[in-house]
């Protein structure tokens, strides 16, 4: 006998995307690792497990508007709770005090420890493999009255420093970030008035842990970072025998090496590279590999001219002329309406306008002499002759012109750059080709900037905005693994999938691989008092490549009290 159904009872839910998030915390162990670390024996069960309290935040994260994390419950208000994070969950359990123990815990553990069991655990069931990380920080802006940590152990400071984001006026947080191929595979947080060289300096020992969790070949692996990375300390400390780690990284300008290296400029028989930038397009190097010495370090430098910098720094080039130019005609009037009175007195001006004046006009050569003229006496003849005699004074001429060879070679030097590295088998042309993926590292920099992130700071303790930003990570990262392995996916069978506004892509974003599960319907009724749900329509061809690619169940959008972590793989870590 059918029964019948209330239709009060039947509720329609497109929480898709929400649902995709929780799946994939779920596919790479995340509750599991927080409640590893972070459950206690306290002879009752909690009402929220901290897995399930990551997820409640990670998934409005995800989610794409402004969502600050407070007020959570009404956030969640009008969700299927237990659909979405397959777990009983009730609206009262969710409040902002419960989250703020959660985040206070979070960090007595060890939120970075925690961060990487999930980041080590996500690579080795997703099978992605490291050859190179990327390292560099950003700077987050926070725009509260915050104490320093001094006295605290174990607490980031929001402190002054170096701002990144040119808001020296404000205190902050730092953020170092590790990728391989577009991957986040580490990430620290950090206190504000850290600079990028201690940053690199404690950051090399990270980074061996890395290699040894993820057993890594270090033969082949390289470190590559901008030019803080480059002092002498680190260097060293890379080329410990027993720990070597091979690197790559930018040498700074003001370094005697690069000076002289920028200075020579390249010999007669460069070689030309041609990189595909994001774009597409081909941009042109030049490259010119010698083996060095700094302070005592073997390296290999390699000089690289960029074609496509040439008209960036010709136009900055003629702006500066035309300054220079104006300087240059004052300089001009004031120095050739002064007259002398004897030949000496005009060479000594000559010499120090010379010295201290002309030398420091870049783009110009200039023409400089003394004149002599006649200057008659004024008034009436005098009685006496020799008063009536003409007199002489000195003055200076100068002319300038525009120096085209000065110009050209500033224009090239400042095309220039210097890479180093220790491995000293490595050419030119592939320190240049591995340095440019640094622009992976600034690509997850922006999308950590997105509002939804960086609104979502609104918390007063160090130990709670550090473990808020941990949270942050995790979820960027777990987001950009999923980007990594769709794409993979996509590329091994030559498909594409259609997003939003029916662009199709062979290499879709991580936000374009969300949005796509926005419009998954699913409907929830109640019978008896258990909740039964059913997709109302098949997931289409795309979400189905998706989900096969990232080995999950369509079972994440209609949960039927049945227990999906058993689904999941036993963690790796």
């Amino acid at each position: 006998m059918n029964e019948r159904v209330s239709l009060d009872k039947i509720r329609t839910y497109t929480d898709g995307r929400m649902q995709f998030m929780v799946g994939l915390c779920e596919k790479v162990g995340l509750p599991q690792i927080f409640d590893e670390h972070m459950m206690k024996e306290t002879g009752r069960p909690r009402e929220i497990t901290p897995g399930v309290e990551a997820m409640l935040m990670i998934s409005l994260m995800s989610q794409e508007g402004y969502h600050p994390l407070y007020h959570m419950n009404d956030l969640f208000k009008e969700k299927d709770l237990e659909g979405i994070f397959h777990s009983p969950i009730e609206l009262k359990q969710i409040n902002d005090d419960r989250f703020g123990y959660f985040l206070d815990e979070f960090h007595k553990v060890g939120c970075r420890k925690i961060f990487s069991s999930i980041c080590t655990n996500a690579l080795l069931i997703y099978g992605i493999k490291i050859g190179n990380i990327n390292f560099d920080t950003t700077s987050y802006v926070m725009w509260g009255e915050y104490e320093t940590a001094e006295g605290k152990t174990g607490a980031i400071s929001i402190d002054f420093g170096h701002s990144k984001a040119k808001r020296p006026d404000k205190k902050q947080l730092k953020i170092g970030i590790g990728t391989a191929n577009g991957t986040i595979v580490d990430a620290k947080v950090l206190s504000g008035n850290m600079d990028d060289k201690t940053y690199n300096k404690e950051n090399i020992d990270d980074a061996n842990e890395l290699l040894e969790r993820l057993n890594i070949d270090r033969n082949s692996f390289f470190y590559i970072a901008d030019s803080a990375l480059f002092t002498f300390e680190n260097i060293q400390k890379m080329n410990n025998p027993k720990t070597k780690i091979n690197f790559i990284t930018r040498v700074p300008d003001n370094i005697k090496i690069a000076k002289q290296l920028i200075e020579k400029g390249h010999g007669e028989n460069p070689k030309r590279v041609i990189y595909k930038n994001a774009h597409n397009k081909d941009v042109v190097y030049f490259t010119e590999d010698i083996t060095g010495e700094y302070e005592g370090n073997v390296l290999k430098f390699v000089t690289i001219v960029s074609e496509s910098l040439i008209p960036i720094k010709t136009k900055t080039c003629e702006k500066k002329l035309i300054s220079e130019e104006e300087k240059i005609k004052g300089v001009i009037k004031g120095f050739c309406n002064k007259k002398f009175a004897c030949n000496e007195d005009a060479q000594r001006e000559l010499l120090l306008l010379q010295e201290k004046v002309l030398s420091k006009f870049k783009f110009h050569k200039f023409s400089v002499s003394t004149r002599k003229t006649e200057k008659k006496r004024v008034g009436r003849p005098s009685l006496k002759a020799t008063d009536n005699m003409d007199t002489l004074e000195y003055s200076l001429d100068i002319i300038s012109e525009k120096d085209d060879l000065k110009i050209q070679e500033h224009i090239r030097k400042e095309s220039t750059f210097i890479l180093a590295s220790n491995n000293l088998n490595i050419t030119g042309e592939e320190m240049l080709m591995e340095y440019k993926t640094q622009s992976t590292v600034e690509n997850k920099f922006q999308q950590l900037k997105n509002p939804h992130f960086v609104n979502s700071l609104y918390l007063e303790k160090p130990e709670r905005i550090e473990a808020l930003t941990y949270i942050i990570l995790a979820t960027l990262m777990i987001m950009s693994i999923a980007e990594t392995v769709v794409r993979r996916g996509l590329k091994a069978e030559n498909e594409t999938v259609i997003g939003t506004g029916n662009f199709i892509k062979k290499q879709p974003t991580l936000l374009m691989i969300f949005r796509i599960f926005e419009n998954v319907l699913y409907q929830s009724v109640e019978i008896n008092g258990m909740k039964l749900r059913r997709l109302l329509k098949p997931l289409n061809e795309s979400q189905q490549k998706i989900m096969r690619y990232l080995n999950m169940s369509e079972s994440i959008f209609a949960y039927n009290n049945k227990d999906i972590r058993s689904e999941i793989p036993k963690l790796k870590h």
